[in-house]
């Protein structure tokens, strides 16, 4: 195996983030079930019937394994910002947040890496969002520009906002995920008082 492709995209802001790593082969099938021509499925010339389409004609099988995980960042970040913990720094929420969030990265991709004989840092990522890129290059990952990648992890975002299956390879860290990504980082900054 000589190239893993990755990419994250978000809703609402950091609400959910969905991630997907596939090697080459993988890619290529994925590829061939978008639509000629697809750049994001929220683009208005698909009507909410085709996007739906669009996501049950996906099959994320093959060597490919997708997370979307509810980090819930813009409750993190109020929640720390209005917390009673004192005036913490963006920059100290940032960092915080990007050390659990690649935390959770190593646990849900560890296994699947390790059968490719790579490790998360080997990895570049695909993101179009700045503050994920951000969180993402606080911890030590490499963002890149969007691509053919950053297209199915865009399907899986809007998918899984949507409570919409994608079918294959694709796990879910929804909101019992949130509350206990909430509390870690809550109880970080409440040992450094």
């Amino acid at each position: 195996m000589d190239k893993l492709f990755c990419a994250v995209d978000e809703t609402n802001d950091g609400e959910f983030l969905a991630f997907v790593v596939c090697d080459e082969i993988s890619l290529k099938q994925h590829m061939l079930r978008l639509p000629k021509g697809f750049t994001h499925i929220s683009d208005s010339k698909y009507p909410q019937p085709n996007k739906k389409q669009i996501i049950d004609n996906l099959n994320l099988n093959g060597n490919t394994l997708a997370f979307c995980v509810r980090f819930d960042i813009p409750t993190v970040k109020e929640m720390l910002e209005n917390s009673g913990l004192g005036k913490t720094p963006k920059k100290k929420i940032q960092q915080k947040i990007s050390y659990r969030m690649i935390s959770t990265l190593n646990d849900m991709f560890s296994s699947f890496l390790l059968k490719q004989r790579f490790h998360l840092k080997d990895l570049s990522f695909e993101v179009d969002n700045d503050t994920v890129k951000r969180f993402l290059n606080d911890g030590g990952l490499c963002c890149i520009k969007p691509s053919g990648t950053h297209k199915i992890a865009d399907c899986i975002a809007y998918a899984n906002l949507r409570r919409w299956e994608v079918k294959g390879n694709v796990k879910e860290l929804g909101q019992e995920y949130s509350e206990v990504f909430l509390s870690t980082i809550r109880k970080d900054f409440e040992a450094k008082k």
